[in-house]
């Protein structure tokens, strides 16, 4: 009934900047998915976090035979099994409704078949009152043609012509299609009551949400919303708080559930320094775990050329905190050997540095190398 090959494609080549109406954004794209359970994880793991968020919906809206409600067409949605394979529309509302009043807003280019037509004639197609709404629902193509989502193609035209928009302002340029008269159009705009502050209230309570996407296989997901909450506290508390740190061990734990020792080992050095700023003693039983869990998180990585570069550093970081294990220090001695034996030049650069490595701590601590 829809065909969203075009636009998708047209929506890739936009700037974020562009599709979020911020300097600074991240795009998560879902094209054709299957199962409604991941889809609502995703919209829900985005709706956690504090800044503003956009969501674009683009394709098919049915309802389902039982009870009437609206759902979206996924990927394998056939009218028999909408209420099994479709995403209920009160399911996505539900997940939108209890962010801040003004930092949502839903951009939709719908199609609906003719029963779904008919209920939203009437009534609508309800989103909670904290969300702005612009778009367009078309009626059903007649049988044998396929409808294209031509009011969000019209929005890339206005962004290429026009550059960044407000939602309004797009939405005003994009209706003024005679291919518009025969849809409902969606324009409902929220302001913001309050101006936003940095929240002053703990971000912990969504770590549980954090790690079960993670352990779900939406890594991404669950990176992207620990640095959003990192992220909120830095502006919060600023730089070697608690939150902070919290935020960083977290992202640093991600990176090993997502089978990046590399870039675990890192996030566990970075955590190790700014722990080492705030207390200064090397055998504080937190500065002690985040050195051996970026030392076990190195000795994971296969990539020889990181392990060379970071081997200095580490080295310096494990000669200032030993640890509570016999022979931690010639653990990472004995490695940078088996590297130098593997490639003879860059290694012995490497340990040659990692010999001479210098910890200089300062008045607070500080740890660099």
């Amino acid at each position: 009934m829809v065909d969203t090959t075009a636009v998708m494609s047209e929506l890739r080549a936009v700037a974020p900047d562009l599709l979020a109406d911020a300097s600074r954004s991240t795009v998560i794209e879902l094209v054709d998915p299957v199962d409604p359970s991941n889809v609502v994880n995703r919209i829900r793991a985005a709706a956690a976090m504090p800044e503003p968020l956009v969501l674009y919906v683009i394709g098919q809206l049915h309802l389902d035979r039982k009870e009437k409600l609206p759902y979206l067409a996924l990927g394998l949605t056939t009218p028999a099994s909408i209420r099994y394979s479709g995403l209920s529309w009160q399911s996505l509302a539900r997940e939108l409704a209890s962010r801040q009043r003004g930092f949502t807003t839903v951009l939709v280019d719908l199609v609906a078949d003719r029963k779904a037509w008919e209920r939203v004639r009437e009534e609508g197609l309800p989103l909670p009152e904290g969300v702005s709404v612009y778009g367009r629902i078309g009626p059903p193509p007649t049988r044998g043609e396929t409808a294209k989502p031509g009011y969000l193609l019209r929005c890339v035209d206005q962004w290429n012509a026009n550059g960044r928009l407000t939602f309004a302002q797009l939405h005003e340029q994009a209706v003024r299609s005679p291919e518009d008269a025969d849809g409902i159009l969606l324009c409902t705009t929220v302001t913001r009551n309050v101006p936003r502050s940095a929240p002053t209230a703990t971000t912990r309570g969504l770590l549980p949400l954090i790690l079960a996407a993670s352990r779900s296989g939406f890594h991404d997901e669950a990176a992207l919303l620990a640095s959003s909450c990192h992220d909120t506290a830095l502006r919060g508390a600023g730089t070697g708080s608690p939150e902070v740190i919290f935020w960083m061990e977290v992202q640093a734990e991600l990176a090993h559930l997502a089978g990046h020792p590399a870039r675990s080992c890192k996030a566990w050095m970075a955590v190790a320094r700014a722990r080492l700023a705030v207390c200064g003693a090397q055998d504080d039983d937190d500065v002690v775990a985040a050195v051996d869990r970026a030392h076990h998180q190195w000795l994971q990585v296969r990539d020889q050329a990181f392990a060379m570069t970071v081997a200095p550093y580490l080295l310096a970081l494990r000669r200032h905190v030993p640890g509570r294990v016999h022979g931690s220090v010639a653990a990472v001695v004995r490695r940078l050997e088996t590297l130098r034996k593997a490639g003879v030049g860059v290694a012995q650069s490497c340990l040659s540095r990692a010999e001479s490595a210098d910890v200089r701590v300062g008045a607070r601590g500080a740890l660099s190398a």
